[in-house]
C-alpha cells in the first residue's frame, strides 16, 4: 500500500506578474519545499492577469518540485490565463483540473 503524498494547495489572488506578488508566491513556495513539500495544486481561479514573470514562476515550480519526485497541477484557469499558457505552449507541462477536489483526487 502507497502512501497518500502530502499535498499543498497555493491560491494566488490578483495579477500574477513581475513585482511583489511573485516575489512572495517564490518566497513561500521554496520554504515548502526545503521543508519537505513536493506535491503543490497552484488553484489560479483568482488570478487576474499572467505575465512572463508570472509564466517563469509557473514552470520553475514545476521544475523544482519534480527534481523532489513531486508536481505541480493546476486548478480553475481563467480564460485569460488559459489562453497565455496555451499559445506559449507551456500548458501541455501541467495536468490541468477544474477544481481543487478533482486535482487532490489525482494525487491518490
Amino acid at each position: 500500500m502507497s502512501a497518500i503524498p502530502k499535498v499543498k494547495v497555493i491560491a494566488p489572488v490578483g495579477p500574477l506578474r513581475m513585482g511583489d506578488s511573485v516575489e512572495k508566491l517564490r518566497s513561500d513556495f521554496d520554504q515548502l519545499l526545503e521543508a519537505g513539500t513536493t506535491n503543490f495544486v497552484f488553484n489560479l481561479s483568482q488570478v487576474t492577469a499572467l505575465d512572463s514573470t508570472g509564466i517563469g514562476y509557473l514552470v520553475r515550480a514545476l521544475n523544482f518540485s519534480r527534481q523532489k519526485g513531486g508536481t505541480v497541477k493546476l486548478v480553475g484557469l481563467p480564460t485569460q490565463v488559459r489562453n497565455t499558457l496555451t499559445i506559449t505552449g507551456l500548458i501541455r507541462l501541467f495536468e490541468v483540473y477544474d477544481d481543487d477536489a478533482a486535482a487532490l483526487a489525482s494525487f491518490v
